[in-house]
């Protein structure tokens, strides 16, 4: 399973909110490969996952498709229970 937590420099939401808790989820579960990706420095990323909005989740399976998108804030027990799912 892959994490990829899309977000920009001027978001506060992706900063002061969501930084903290993903910090959490990649301890509680360091089997799960964890990536962020800034919507400003990268092109690519605004095609490819399709980004409209920050911060952006995406929840991925091991061949890479995805499975779960999530945009704006989630709490952490949110989160938990879409990798539980998974």
């Amino acid at each position: 399973m892959k994490i990829i937590r899309i977000e920009a420099d001027w978001c506060p939401e992706c900063v002061i909110f969501m930084k903290p808790v993903w910090d959490e989820i990649s301890r509680e579960f360091p089997d799960i490969v964890m990536e962020v990706l800034n919507y400003d420095k990268d092109e690519e990323i605004k095609t490819k996952y399709n980004i409209s909005k920050v911060p952006t989740f995406v929840f991925l399976n091991d061949f890479e498709d995805e499975i779960v998108r999530r945009n704006g804030i989630i709490s952490k027990k949110e989160i938990i229970e879409i990798i539980k799912q998974i």
